[in-house]
């Protein structure tokens, strides 16, 4: 595929790429695009000296998009394959176990560090946080205007600036992102505080009638990581200006069996994330003019489909495909891009809705997958 792209780059030009965002998304679409033989520069607004952060389930979908890529020896290293599925449920549903294919537990940073490993230092800009872009009369973005007063020129813009990206809000004004009732506690826990081991498992307590889910599974290194999700309806929400997260979660003592509560209470609680999770209704299109968005600045999902990333990195390879169908306007490639990945992404949103639907109203349906 990688090659068939590169054959067609004699007709780009010195087309300049800038890509907001040095994350997933943003450093696999560089790969794809600097293989088809444009000219990429990624912008990233942290130094990535605090860029700990947690971790995700890796499914097929994404877990080939790397392979495509030729990474599949570094990831090997860095993630560990998870083989099964195992519930502890309450009372009133049966426990689900399975088996799995093609699942892997990853580390963020770990993932990230892969994927940094193909762009070049000179390709790569840190500190470099956008403030705005600046249109033409026309509605083409000219340049993008970094916080330390920095201008950067180019032809195309990619944008991956995460779930709540200012460039989305810029494009389409009117689409905002919804709130639900499901927040997510997420931690890891070093091998060294607890003696756990569920090895290629994993692992979730259910408990539909206390709208509390906990699922937690092992990483290369040996830590574990787990995640939370928690009705609001039923145990409120976390109070993050007055409260301590280890006084919430004290409440969920008498629900929790071992060994998921002690996994919670060994973690250092200052140092796990807790996210307010929103959805978002499918935009009508991925771009306006030469601005494009993809990633979770495109599609936020809800994490009940673990399809962030995995969806992520397809948008990075699709993307690349249709910028380098030269032969047609940029209007058309981008178009192209939103006709083949709304199909998908529009699943994603439903399933999501569902899954929320059921954690909502006290129903399990199924096996979800979720992180």
């Amino acid at each position: 595929m990688l090659d068939s792209i590169s054959k067609k780059t004699s007709n780009t030009g010195t087309q300049q790429v800038a890509i907001l965002g040095g994350g997933v998304a943003g450093l696999s679409t560089y790969f794809f695009l600097k293989k088809a033989g444009f000219t990429v520069h990624v912008y990233e607004r942290s130094d990535y000296q605090n860029n700990d952060g947690m971790g995700f389930l890796m499914l097929e979908n994404g877990v080939q998009v790397i392979q495509e890529m030729g990474l599949e020896h570094q990831f090997a290293q860095v993630s560990r394959k998870l083989n099964r599925y195992e519930t502890f449920s309450d009372p009133l549903h049966d426990s689900l176990d399975a088996n799995l294919d093609g699942v892997y537990g990853v580390k963020r940073s770990d993932l990230v560090r892969v994927l940094r490993s193909v762009v070049p230092q000179e390709d790569i800009v840190l500190n470099a946080e956008l403030d705005q872009l600046i249109f033409d009369e026309k509605g083409i973005a000219k340049t993008a205007l970094m916080k330390d007063g920095t201008e950067v020129q180019a032809d195309i813009f990619i944008t991956a600036d995460g779930v709540f990206s200012s460039t989305r809000q810029t494009l389409f004004p009117e689409s905002s992102l919804q709130s639900t009732n499901n927040h997510e506690i997420v931690g890891v826990l070093p091998k060294h505080r607890i003696n756990i081991d569920i090895g290629d498992a994993f692992a979730k307590y259910v408990n539909s009638i206390q709208g509390l889910n906990m699922g937690m599974f092992q990483l290369a290194d040996g830590d574990l990581l787990w995640f939370m999700q928690v009705n609001t309806d039923i145990h409120g929400a976390y109070d993050t200006t007055y409260g301590t997260l280890e006084e919430y979660i004290k409440g969920f003592s008498t629900i929790l069996p071992e060994p998921f509560y002690s996994v919670l209470m060994a973690t250092d609680l200052e140092t796990c994330y807790y996210w307010k999770t929103n959805r978002h209704d499918l935009l009508p299109s991925f771009h306006k003019e030469n601005v494009v968005l993809i990633g979770d600045a495109a599609h936020p999902l809800l994490t009940f489909t673990s399809q962030g990333v995995n969806a992520a990195l397809t948008d990075a390879k699709i993307l690349s495909e249709k910028l380098a169908m030269f032969d047609q306007s940029l209007e058309n490639r981008l178009g192209a891009f939103y006709a083949e990945r709304k199909v998908e992404i529009s699943q994603f949103i439903q399933q999501g809705d569902q899954l929320l639907e059921q954690f909502s109203n006290a129903k399990l349906q199924g096996i979800p997958l979720v992180c």
